[in-house]
């Protein structure tokens, strides 16, 4: 079931880092997915970047759940965020596409936690999501800044490395 952010206020801590967990470890895997797409050297290493930034928020959460509930393991969520119909990781999903949802996905998340935080009787608690909500906007940038690249550039993402022209010949005068 995907919720909106107005039905989080019924949600109980564990259910909201469980839930948090569970979507900054989806949020990995689309970016892994996405990088073994793509063949230019400097968007690879930006989701190399991306993914494993996703797996940092992971393990802070894990941790801070493991600190607050040490004699539970976490559950998987019942709820997410993930649009599972709108566009999956299969070979045939075109790289826009997924950036298209990547860029949706982070500004989702940042207004998640951004809400979250707000809602965090504990003061740790409401920091780590006000920094994960932050975390999420340069995420949102960055990948901006990659659709409008593709825009722009629609082989960027099928060549290794940009061609700066040192490998041309000049003939004539």
């Amino acid at each position: 079931m995907i919720i909106n952010l107005n039905e989080i206020e019924s949600f109980s801590p564990k259910e909201i880092i469980s839930l948090a967990f569970h979507s900054e470890v989806k949020a990995e895997q689309v970016y892994l997915f996405l990088k073994e797409k793509i063949k230019n050297k400097l968007l690879r290493r930006k989701l190399d970047f991306l993914g494993y930034e996703e797996a940092r928020h992971a393990e802070l959460l894990k941790r801070f759940f493991n600190q607050k509930y040490p004699q539970e393991s976490m559950p998987s969520p019942k709820i997410s965020f993930w649009p599972e119909g709108k566009v999956s990781l299969t070979k045939s999903s075109s790289i826009k596409d997924l950036f298209i949802q990547a860029l949706e996905n982070e500004k989702i998340f940042e207004n998640f936690y951004l809400s979250v935080s707000r809602l965090m009787k504990s003061p740790p608690l409401r920091h780590v999501f006000k920094y994960l909500s932050r975390v999420e906007r340069t995420h949102y940038f960055i990948i901006k800044t990659e659709l409008d690249l593709l825009e722009k550039f629609p082989d960027y993402y099928q060549v290794e490395d940009f061609h700066f022209g040192d490998e041309l010949v000049h003939i004539g005068p």
